[in-house]
């Protein structure tokens, strides 16, 4: 039970377990590719999981937080690649909220909108009448294959600041059409191969100003308005709907060694794995991690879709206990799959084996800063009263 309370949750889980049998059979070619194969991308749109999380005012299924966490996690027990695309696409379409309405209805208005890009600021805008002049190199770009518009950030200077810089540069996201992007085929990875999360660069681009806002908006969430789909900031509901993917990596590889367990007979053995004392131990605790943490990440899901209050100092308790949840999650994940993962022993090393796939995947969801194990300090420190250092 994921507790959401849209009516149309069971609805939206359903439709992810139906593209179950087709992410399957594509999922090893998404794998050699580096990218989702064209005919896979084509059943998610029909089923409409890129238009999840835009807001109703532009055409989009506007459900709530928890209903996508849900929706990810179910396709995440099909492929992580699949999943981990579905929610980059997703997590973009809360940028609507974010940008004026003329520049959110131009961009997602159409119902076709699949936006990729990133948020590390790794590029430089300067500005010019109207707007800003772009360039720069990004890593990361999930699903940049796929894209028609990403979304970059970058530092602006801040005016008079040449040749000795009075004060930091501002941060700011920008999105312009992925024409204007040059794909670096770099995306050689331990896992999440299927992601298509390749570095990519502009040489130089022109974007007005409404198709930008700073990058310190995803704190206090956006402003409201007649057309706001969500007012929670993006910063907590991003760690959520990644450490949604964890979740479904790790019920992939319980229920994948079960499966081994109950017919292999290890060498020099006589019994089955599933006879085995100590594995009855592994897959209870394996069980046990993943079912607390998924509670865990549900119930902090519901309080933020709950979440009515906005002044900053509920905002920030917020963020904090979004972040605790998702790193929590993320490592008890971890943690099971690579319990699964040992007692597969010889059988588990092959890339025919759901549980090497499932072990290179789940440690690279560790890697997102969003969910890594630093977030379970930062949040540590903040109870002690030493404020959230969340990278403000």
């Amino acid at each position: 039970m994921t507790g959401s309370r849209d009516p149309r949750a069971g609805e939206w889980a359903a439709r992810a377990r139906e593209l179950g049998p087709a992410i399957q059979a594509h999922r090893d070619d998404c794998e050699r590719q580096r990218r989702l194969t064209p005919a896979l991308l084509q059943e998610l749109r029909q089923a409409g999981i890129f238009n999840l999380t835009v807001p109703q005012a532009f055409g989009g299924a506007q459900v709530d937080i928890t209903t996508f966490v849900s929706v990810i996690e179910e396709l995440s027990r099909s492929d992580a690649s699949v999943a981990w695309n579905a929610m980059i696409a997703g997590s973009y379409g809360f940028l609507a909220d974010y940008l004026p309405e003329a520049t959110a209805k131009a961009i997602f208005g159409g119902g076709d909108a699949l936006v990729a890009g990133t948020l590390a600021p790794t590029g430089q805008a300067d500005r010019v009448p109207g707007g800003y002049a772009i360039s720069g190199r990004w890593s990361f770009g999930s699903g940049c294959h796929n894209a028609n518009w990403m979304v970059v950030s970058c530092r602006v200077p801040a005016p008079g600041s040449e040749p000795a810089p009075q004060s930091p540069p501002e941060l700011r996201l920008f999105l312009l059409p992925a024409s204007e992007c040059q794909i670096v085929d770099s995306w050689f990875t331990t896992g999440l191969r299927g992601t298509g999360s390749h570095d990519f660069e502009i040489a130089q681009a022109r974007v007005a100003e409404e198709f930008s806002f700073p990058s310190s908006a995803f704190f206090s969430g956006p402003t409201q308005r007649s057309s706001t789909g969500y007012r929670q900031p993006f910063f907590a509901i991003a760690p959520l709907i990644i450490a949604a993917v964890s979740l479904g990596i790790a019920r992939d590889a319980i229920e994948s060694f079960q499966a081994l367990a109950r017919s292999k007979v290890p060498r020099r053995g006589t019994v089955t794995l599933s006879q085995q004392h100590t594995v009855h131990q592994r897959v209870g605790e394996a069980e046990a991690r993943l079912r607390s943490s998924r509670v865990y990440l549900y119930d902090t899901s519901q309080q933020l879709d709950a979440l009515r209050s906005h002044d900053p100092e509920s905002l920030t308790e917020m963020i904090a206990d979004c972040r605790l949840a998702a790193a929590h999650a993320a490592r008890s994940c971890v943690e099971a799959v690579d319990s699964m993962f040992e007692s597969g022993g010889g059988s588990s090393i092959y890339e025919t084996s759901r549980l090497e796939r499932c072990f290179r995947d789940v440690h690279v969801v560790t890697h997102h800063h969003m969910v890594s194990a630093s977030n379970i300090e930062m949040v540590g420190q903040h109870l002690l009263g030493f404020g959230l250092q969340a990278g403000r």
